[in-house]
């Protein structure tokens, strides 16, 4: 963590001394995300564990099989930023990330085959400072977003009569973090990396996610 710091501070201190004057006014960006979710080994073992149950209840000694994951590899995220200079800006943010947290199948290679599904779904809209070190090839830049984020749980059984349950919540999202964008031009910049922390808070629980970002970044309205 000391050596990601170090080196952080070193590429803004490289920047800062080739910092361009003129700036773009705004900025859109979109890209594809993915979000490693804050969810404890336990909590995710105990809900395989209920699901291998079930399985073995429905069919006993059928095959079957459950896996787990913490990531949501599906996902898109996009900014505007309204740049009020050349290393300050205010951005608004939306991502939404989807995957399967969860997924079983059993079957007695006949009549029966049962998939189970967990999907969770995750909104996000949050606005916040970002500030960026602007060079003429490289624009590294932090950021603070807060705002609200809405987490949806779905559970889907596939060749059952069993209706498909669901259960929803919209609590508080808080983004820190920062990304790398390489310049192409003055309308056009590949942002290589975004990474934050991300916490998310549901009435009392409070999850710990870290979200990946890359994208494209379109610019207009520069000012000299």
């Amino acid at each position: 963590m000391k050596r990601l710091l170090l080196a952080w501070i070193v590429v803004v201190a490289v920047s800062g001394m080739a910092v361009a004057q003129d700036f773009p006014r705004f900025e859109i960006y979109g890209g594809y995300s993915a979000q490693r979710l804050g969810i404890s080994d336990d909590d995710l073992d105990s809900i395989t564990s209920i699901m291998e149950e079930e399985f073995e209840l429905i069919c006993p000694g059928c095959d079957s099989s459950v896996t787990s994951s913490k990531f949501l590899k599906k996902g898109f995220e996009g900014a505007f930023t309204v740049n009020v200079n050349s290393y300050f800006g205010i951005a608004v943010d939306v991502r939404y990330g989807f995957d399967d947290i969860i997924t079983g199948r059993v079957s007695n290679g006949s009549d029966l085959d049962i998939n189970a599904n967990i999907e969770y779904k995750d909104l996000a809209i949050l606005a916040g400072p970002r500030f960026a070190f602007r060079t003429e090839r490289v624009t590294p830049f932090v950021h603070a977003l807060f705002g609200m984020d809405r987490g949806k749980v779905k559970s889907v059984l596939a060749g059952t009569e069993t209706d498909s349950w669901e259960n929803e919540e919209t609590g508080l999202g808080i983004a820190v973090g920062g990304g790398f964008d390489v310049n192409l031009g003055n309308t056009v910049a590949l942002r290589l990396a975004q990474v934050d922390y991300y916490l998310t808070r549901y009435n009392e629980e409070i999850m710990n996610n870290i979200s990946f970002s890359g994208g494209i970044v379109f610019r207009f309205g520069w000012v000299d």
